[in-house]
């Protein structure tokens, strides 16, 4: 059985981290620790590893640390490490797919992979029990709908709801699966402003995304503006023929022309 860690403060620790939240401070570097303290910066770096092991402080880049505040409760979370660097180290990183459509409570789905989408290359980093995914994307699609939202103290950057449910659709396989998305769509279009859901997919979305979206809609209990049911169904071409998931056999949906 693991037993969480209990974020204690005392000491140098103590001094530290209350002086920074004093005077409203979110991360600490190394060496203006050491000037704090008054200390050596080997033994600066013992006292912020151990803040680090109680919860206090996160590794957000080389000899910077991101304060996890007392509010978060009296254990350490073990994203926020995770979530601490993309804010610090990856200022121009969005989080999306199954990771954004978490943090909207979209899914109930527990994530240990947090995704984000950046301009620099692909890649994947353990980060303890949590897996950090970077995935590389143009700079032009990672600017649009892109919004602000506290996690874990941090100021993290996120996808909107609505870009968040679509690309979800896209990419099913980055939020959990096709039953997964169902369960988001439902969710989603409760809270939607329908007419951003209708600009970016005319912009942006292929046909069998439009597919997906209105089949998972029809299937909904929620109240769909008909204008935009019937732009949508307009906006298919009357060829387009979809599997739901692929190689998923089942029945054929005369409306949206998928086979589910």
């Amino acid at each position: 059985m693991n037993i969480p860690e209990l974020r204690t403060l005392g000491g140098h620790g103590a001094r530290l981290i209350l002086d920074a939240l004093a005077i409203g401070e979110t991360t600490i570097n190394r060496q203006s620790a050491a000037s704090r303290l008054g200390s050596s910066l080997g033994s600066t770096d013992q006292t912020l590893r151990r803040l680090v092991r109680s919860g206090w402080l996160s590794r957000a880049g080389k000899g910077i640390y991101l304060i996890q505040p007392a509010e978060l409760g009296s254990e350490a979370t073990p994203d926020g490490e995770a979530y601490s660097r993309l804010a610090v180290s990856e200022p121009e990183a969005v989080v999306g797919y199954g990771t954004a459509a978490f943090l909207w409570n979209l899914t109930t789905q527990l994530r240990h992979e947090i995704i984000a989408v950046s301009p620099k290359r692909s890649w994947t980093r353990e980060l303890g029990p949590v897996t950090l995914r970077r995935i590389q994307r143009p700079v032009h699609e990672i600017s649009v709908e892109v919004v602000e939202k506290n996690v874990r103290g941090c100021r993290v950057r996120l996808f909107s709801i609505e870009r968040t449910t679509l690309d979800c659709l896209h990419r099913p396989d980055l939020c959990g699966g096709m039953d997964e998305v169902a369960q988001i769509v439902r969710a989603a279009s409760r809270k939607w402003d329908w007419a951003k859901v209708t600009k970016l997919l005319a912009a942006s979305y292929d046909t069998v995304t439009r597919q997906r979206l209105g089949y998972f809609l029809d299937r909904s209990s929620n109240q769909i503006p008909e204008a935009f049911r019937a732009w949508l169904i307009e906006s298919i071409p009357k060829s387009a023929r979809a599997y739901l998931e692929p190689g998923r056999r089942g029945r054929y949906d005369k409306i949206w022309k998928v086979i589910a």
